[in-house]
């Protein structure tokens, strides 16, 4: 077993490697300038969450708009001293189902693989908490089942999970004592769909998936123009074939990187970048090769059409 420490120390300098490169003082990174295009995505995600209320005694189910069932048992609540809970619960949830939802809401799939940051294949992801009034609540050991719909259902699925800080990358960590089993889903739209069934005790984000085998493994970089500024541009390595995106590491001006990504795969290197209120977009495809370098060119967009972009990948 990897030691808990070393992971740590080798995630902490990866992090701080990612902050050094896009938080160079007031006018780099995301946010300088008062740009604050990550607050863009943070705004999305929030208005995109799904907010239900199921009972504390008797439990219930909550089904979002993309397909996600969610199944309370009885009592399945807590308090956060470990009391039972009665009355109504309220409950949000978040789906992360497909490359536009990684993008548009800025949820990518960057795993920690034994203290080396790892690109996933994902099955979709969910964030689940659980509330009455101002007081978060726990899960009991009954837990909570999640049901996640998928058209390219994978055998080799696992469970990982996270926490984040509004504002933060998130990276995932593997969870050995959950499993993924296979479900039949009704959707909200008629019809089934086979997908992911997960038991788990735990309200935070959860995600089906795996980091796949590749002998060969290598860094890619993004280079933008010298009229992009870094403090309020965000690129993206789109990976189609795996429902993965990962985020970039700012390693040097222009320069955007992501390491140990699997030789010969079809990509898209994806980049929106904003001054003031007008908007630029970049989508470029290539082939992941040994310390490739793609050049990103940039076109003038709005928010819908870049969703729109993305939508089409």
């Amino acid at each position: 077993m990897q030691n808990p420490s070393i992971v740590g120390v080798a995630v902490a300098f990866v992090c701080c490697l990612a902050l050094t490169g896009c938080h160079k003082g007031t006018t780099v990174g995301p946010e300088g300038g008062g740009e604050g295009l990550r607050n863009y995505f943070e705004n999305r995600l929030a208005s995109t969450t799904q907010h239900f209320s199921v009972d504390g005694t008797n439990g219930g189910s909550v089904i979002g708009a993309k397909g996600v069932r969610i199944n309370f048992s009885m009592n399945a609540f807590r308090t956060q001293s470990g009391g039972s809970v009665t009355g109504p619960v309220s409950i949000s949830l978040v789906e992360v189902l497909d490359i536009a939802d990684m993008i548009m809401l800025n949820i990518t799939t960057v795993g920690n693989d034994h203290g080396t940051l790892r690109n996933l294949k994902s099955g979709g992801a969910v964030f689940v908490t659980a509330h009455q009034g101002n007081n978060e609540l726990m899960l009991g050991p009954q837990g909570m089942r999640i049901s996640v719909p998928t058209s390219d259902f994978d055998p080799n699925m696992g469970v990982f999970t996270a926490n984040r800080t509004a504002g933060e990358d998130l990276v995932w960590e593997e969870e050995d004592s959950t499993t993924v089993d296979s479900t039949w889903i009704e959707l909200p739209t008629g019809g089934v769909s086979l997908g992911y069934m997960i038991q788990t005790d735990s309200l935070q984000w959860i995600n089906c998936d795996y980091f796949p085998y590749s002998a060969n493994n290598t860094t890619i970089t993004a280079t933008t123009p010298n009229d992009v500024p870094n403090d309020s541009t965000l690129v993206w390595f789109v990976f189609p074939g795996m429902n993965s995106v990962c985020y970039t590491i700012t390693t040097a001006p222009h320069n955007h990187e992501f390491g140990q990504v699997p030789v010969g795969l079809p990509a898209v290197a994806v980049s929106l970048t904003r001054d003031g209120g007008v908007y630029r977009s970049a989508f470029t495809s290539f082939t992941t090769a040994t310390n490739g370098s793609v050049g990103l060119s940039y076109q003038a967009t709005t928010i819908q059409a870049f969703e729109a972009a993305i939508n089409a990948l």
